[in-house]
């Protein structure tokens, strides 16, 4: 117990032979009335680490449910990052992940469905190994049904030239979009 909070900490054995043991997993729950219950509040944090002692995973829990969750190469370098606001219909989820190097290479968003998928929504974008973006996809907001639908695509070349620029009609075919001319 650590301020009222139950905690529990799992070890790895290796490196026992040194005497030290190695922290892989750390569980933190809220706070409950009663310390000395069987009984342990809700989660509020779970961490994980490597073989090496380096931090691979770090997830937050509100009410229950993951709000926030970072993982990490073993570089340290972060690897993918997800956070999400709101409950229930209305639970919007960010998502980032990142090369080895650090740098981005998706930037999602979702609306988080009961059955734990995830729906796209909004601008979906990928990014090339330098960071330049490469691709933006557009996703509807949710029909009555809570589907969503592509509803544009945008591509780029290694120059950052724009190649691609259509609507996606509702049969899946794409429409060039009018440009201006010089653009």
């Amino acid at each position: 117990f650590d301020g009222g909070r139950r905690v529990q900490r799992r070890y790895s054995a290796v490196g026992a032979a040194q005497g030290k043991n190695v922290l892989r997993e750390e569980r933190i729950f809220e706070p409950d009335a009663n310390a000395l219950s069987a009984a342990r509040g809700q989660l509020q944090s779970l961490k994980l680490w490597g073989a090496n002692g380096q931090l691979t995973e770090a997830h937050r829990y509100a009410d229950g449910r993951e709000v926030a969750l970072e993982r990490w190469y073993l570089n340290s370098a972060l690897r993918e990052r997800r956070s999400s606001t709101g409950t229930g219909e209305q639970a919007r989820v960010l998502s980032e992940s990142f090369s080895d190097a650090g740098v981005l290479m998706r930037r999602n968003r979702y609306i988080a469905s009961a059955d734990d998928t995830d729906v796209p929504t909004g601008v979906q974008q990928t990014f090339r190994s330098d960071g330049q973006l490469a691709a933006e996809e557009t996703w509807s907001a949710p029909d009555g049904r809570g589907r969503t639908r592509l509803t544009a695509r945008r591509l780029w070349d290694e120059s950052g030239r724009l190649t691609a620029d259509d609507d996606i009609l509702e049969d899946g075919s794409r429409q060039p979009r009018a440009r201006a001319l010089g653009s």
